[in-house]
């Protein structure tokens, strides 16, 4: 991925070379591609009237829950050539949504106006991607931002020991992870910014068999995470402390580099659990942003509405322990004490009947 930096190939990377890593701008059009074509299969090109546009249809993988349509558009000459207004048809009742490259990793989205039918956009030689959805779709521009821990503590309850960051704890345990994030400057935004001036991270992590609770200032979707790692291999895994279901596992494999990992979106929370093994880091980065407003109270299955299915999905996750049930925790908290137990649960039917 990276330039050689000499011989035949010493250009060719998406990033420039070893040590600095500044992202080029095709590494930005094939992770935006990527993305929007993540669990999609091409499906037909679509013949046009216009010689100057070329269009691909993608749709969902067998496998996949989706069913929305991608058609990626983009005009196969190499003359500057830009299709002013280009209209598309779609479904007269389907959400529409223009993702195009550069920025951010997962391009930049906005919504098209269906007019009867039809979408007009710009068609340039940079391909770009249009997403029809029957569902209408919350659109967030930028998803791996920087978020700065609140608290770190080793108790959940908060009974021992708590540290704002703002100095080292007095306990040896909590300063190995005070350490994890006391160096933010080391760690930019996961998927935007290039790594070339930065700092390396220099205060060291190599306690083993260490866990401590991460509280947010807020709850949070989870994209990414990232460790600047050192020598030798371990374990690294993160948790969301309130459902105990497994955000990102890593066997710390890197060699001074910033070992990064893209998530699926996360349910929200405002708590993480991170189990330490073996092996030696400097810093750790979470990423993703605010969670946005569901609008509906006890909403835990995420659908939008508040129903039975919601104490079916917390009575599920209470007998099986399997989070995959639980789209939204603090939904479901009905009495506030930051975990979900049987409590909950009465009260959640009490509410319902």
């Amino acid at each position: 991925l990276r330039d050689e930096g000499e011989g035949v190939y010493y250009n060719s990377g998406l990033v420039t070379g070893k040590g600095e890593w500044k992202k080029k701008q095709a590494w930005y059009y094939t992770a935006c591609m990527t993305n929007v074509l993540k669990n999609m299969e091409f499906r037909q090109e679509i013949r046009n009237s216009t010689a100057a546009v070329r269009q691909y249809e993608f749709v969902p993988c067998p496998a996949s829950s989706s069913t929305d349509t991608v058609y990626c558009l983009w005009s196969p000459t190499n003359a500057d050539t830009v299709v002013k207004d280009y209209a598309l048809s779609v479904p007269k009742n389907a959400h529409v949504y223009l993702t195009v490259p550069g920025t951010y990793a997962e391009g930049t989205v906005s919504e098209l106006t269906n007019q009867n039918g039809k979408v007009k956009l710009d068609v340039s030689e940079t391909p770009v991607f249009v997403t029809v959805s029957a569902q209408k779709q919350t659109i967030i521009n930028g998803k791996g931002k920087y978020i700065s821990p609140k608290t770190i503590c080793l108790s959940q309850d908060g009974s021992t020991e708590i540290c704002d960051l703002s100095a080292a704890p007095t306990d040896t345990k909590l300063n190995q992870f005070y350490r994890m994030f006391d160096e933010p400057a080391a760690m930019p935004d996961m998927i935007y910014g290039d790594t070339a001036s930065l700092p390396s991270p220099e205060t060291n992590v190599n306690a083993s068999g260490i866990t401590c609770y991460v509280a947010l200032d807020q709850p949070y979707v989870i994209s990414g995470f990232q460790i600047y790692d050192t020598f030798g291999t371990g374990s690294f895994a993160v948790y969301d402390a309130h459902t105990d279901r497994l955000l990102w596992l890593s066997d710390m494999g890197g060699y001074m580099s910033r070992n990064t990992a893209l998530l699926n979106d996360s349910a929200p929370t405002d708590c993480l659990k991170i189990v330490k093994g073996g092996g030696d880091l400097n810093e750790c980065g979470i990423y993703g942003y605010p969670a946005p407003d569901t609008g509906a109270a006890y909403d835990i299955n995420g659908d939008g509405i508040f129903d039975a299915k919601d104490a079916i999905a917390l009575q599920a996750w209470l007998t099986k322990q399997d989070a995959s049930e639980i789209a939204n925790w603090a939904a479901g908290d009905c009495n506030s004490d930051q975990k979900l137990d049987a409590r909950d649960l009465s009260r959640l039917k009490r509410r319902l009947s």
